[in-house]
């Protein structure tokens, strides 16, 4: 058997009886304060895709959103609303609690997806899209936002074929 015959068998063995090491990354995406226009009635309005956040693809392992009700234009409040990332609700303002009115100034919120949330994939895809509905009067404002998180990454298997063909072919042109 020629010596390129036994390296193209041994690098199959290799290539399809080992497990490709996955790297666990780390991930953050932000976008800064939110104002949406005044509206007075129509509740609740759907005022669409805020912000789409970017991140490595792969098992999301572990994933975290924050922000504030109120933001620096307007500290105080923000009209009632849900916060939806991936149709997955994360945030709730509702009118005449303490998000809606806070003489204090902004309001932290932050939701840590569950282990549920996860292992539907919701997010595996490399990104996650923002969602805001008004729920009352006057305006949705939020604070800057920050999605967080850990990622398995699997290298692709194509990456890794071709990179097998390039050391094979050398090895050929060298015999």
């Amino acid at each position: 058997m020629k010596l390129t015959t036994k390296f193209t068998i041994l690098f199959l063995i290799l290539f399809l009886g080992s497990s490709v090491q996955a790297t666990i990354v780390p991930f953050s995406d932000n976008v800064g304060d939110y104002s949406s226009p005044a509206r007075s009635s129509g509740f609740p309005h759907d005022l669409g895709v805020v912000k789409t956040f970017n991140f490595e693809v792969g098992d999301v392992l572990a994933a975290t959103i924050s922000g504030t009700w109120g933001n620096a234009a307007f500290s105080a409040s923000s009209s009632g609303a849900d916060i939806y990332l991936d149709n997955i609700l994360v945030a709730q303002c509702i009118e005449f609690a303490s998000c809606w009115l806070n003489s204090t100034g902004t309001q932290s919120w932050s939701y840590t997806f569950s282990s549920s949330d996860l292992l539907t994939g919701i997010l595996d895809d490399g990104m996650a899209e923002l969602r805001v509905v008004q729920t009352s009067s006057t305006n949705v404002r939020l604070g800057a936002l920050t999605l967080s998180g850990r990622v398995k990454k699997v290298p692709e298997p194509a990456s890794l074929l071709l990179i097998g063909l390039g050391l094979i072919g050398l090895r050929l042109t060298r015999s």
